[in-house]
């Protein structure tokens, strides 16, 4: 019987289709990414791509850096380990605007990108500024932000996930907030803005899909989605063609 059972199924599967194998998806961060499970919101957005959900594993921890993980968390082990089509890097809130733990943080993608492999993908989650930041200091340390990890996407052939700079350009649309109480972490939106445009990091499918065909969280509004979806578009072509320039 089990005989004629993987006869049927093998009957049943076309000369030369492929069996498509689940992605898997590493996120190394702190609280930015794991504040609303961003990694589950990554996950959940990449469905509607059309190739499944991708199996994620979320390492991310509170105030902590990537060199921290580097160094107490066995991140180089599991990034080695892991058999991951994508890891996506995020570090601590204020990493780029001080020299010493950007030359850390430098250093901790090093690490990580050395033991990935060739079939790894690698993915630069550039976040907003911190609270500390005065506001009227904001969008240039955005800036300075995502320097440090366009640094990091081109040193290690990776991906530009600018979440930063689509928050700036969220900032306009009047009703959303972005930033929680306490003016450093993400709301629900600020979070699902920022899942968003790391999901088209990893797949560039999502800029041609149509808005309502994306997931969402049921507190975002169907507008909310929209407009963020064009925002993330938007953003990505900028950064690419800034990515062009000689």
């Amino acid at each position: 019987m089990r005989g004629l059972i993987w006869a049927i199924v093998i009957c049943c599967i076309a000369p030369g289709t492929p069996l498509l194998a689940e992605q898997r998806i590493l996120f190394i961060g702190n609280s930015f990414t794991a504040q609303w499970n961003v990694a589950g919101m990554v996950a959940d957005i990449l469905a509607r791509t059309g190739s499944g959900r991708p199996i994620v594993r979320d390492i991310s921890r509170y105030g902590v850096s990537l060199d921290w993980h580097v160094r107490e968390n066995n991140a180089v082990e599991i990034a080695r380990d892991g058999g991951w089509d994508v890891i996506v890097l995020q570090d601590f809130s204020d990493t780029a605007l001080v020299e010493e733990k950007a030359r850390a943080s430098i250093g901790a993608m090093a690490a990580i990108a050395e033991v990935a492999g060739n079939e790894t993908s690698l993915v630069f989650f550039s976040p907003w500024s911190p609270a500390r930041t005065p506001k009227e200091k904001r969008d240039q340390a955005t800036k300075r932000i995502e320097e440090h990890y366009r640094r990091g996407a081109r040193a290690y052939a990776g991906s530009l996930a600018p979440v930063g700079r689509a928050w700036r350009a969220a900032r306009a649309e009047a009703g959303v907030d972005l930033r929680g109480e306490d003016d450093h972490h993400a709301t629900q939106a600020g979070a699902y803005l920022a899942a968003l445009t790391v999901a088209m990091a990893i797949s560039k499918a999502l800029r041609g899909l149509e808005p309502e065909a994306l997931w969402s969280p049921r507190a975002i509004p169907a507008e909310t989605r929209s407009h963020f979806h064009a925002i993330a578009t938007k953003v990505f072509e900028s950064a690419e063609a800034g990515a062009r320039k000689p």
